[in-house]
């Protein structure tokens, strides 16, 4: 048979530890991370301000979309579509994060600013479609009528 070069030792190997007097506090294994950003609350409330930050890029990317070729009618339809989804899913989880906020710390900022956004986008959205919508619009004149034959009185008063 042959020989094991490197034998394995059985004995449990134990590091070597300075004194306690000199061993510093920090140099013991890390402890493990609190991650409090996990709860429902906590993604509700970074999806309420991120949501509109969204929606906006995604405005601008339709808008080169739209110049470089592509039908207007479809693409203005589907990004109108994920904007209104996105600022009301935002304002949605922003409002459900503001009801569990319970003293947990990390949400109440992140929310406040995402209704806020969320708030602020809808409104000028909304004054903007307004003052669209009492516009006076220019219609075209109406045309003269028709000249009458000859002969016939002319039914149009001077």
């Amino acid at each position: 048979m042959q020989e094991e070069r490197y034998p394995m030792n059985t004995q449990a190997v134990r590091p070597i530890l300075p004194p306690d007097e000199l061993r510093l506090e920090y140099a013991g294994p890390m402890p493990p991370a609190l991650d409090r950003a996990d709860s429902p609350a906590h993604r509700c409330a970074k999806a309420a301000w991120v949501a509109p930050l969204i929606a906006i890029f995604l405005s601008y990317m339709s808008i080169a979309i739209r110049g470089a070729g592509a039908d207007g009618r479809v693409v203005s339809l589907m990004v109108g579509l994920a904007y209104v989804l996105l600022i009301v899913g935002g304002l949605v989880c922003g409002i459900v994060a503001l009801c569990n906020v319970k003293g947990r710390r990390g949400i109440l900022t992140p929310a406040i600013v995402g209704v806020v956004l969320n708030v602020a986008i809808v409104t000028v959205v909304g004054m903007a479609t307004f003052a669209l919508g009492t516009r006076p619009v220019a219609r075209p004149a109406v045309p003269p009528p028709p000249p009458s034959p000859a002969g016939q009185p002319s039914t149009s008063k001077p």
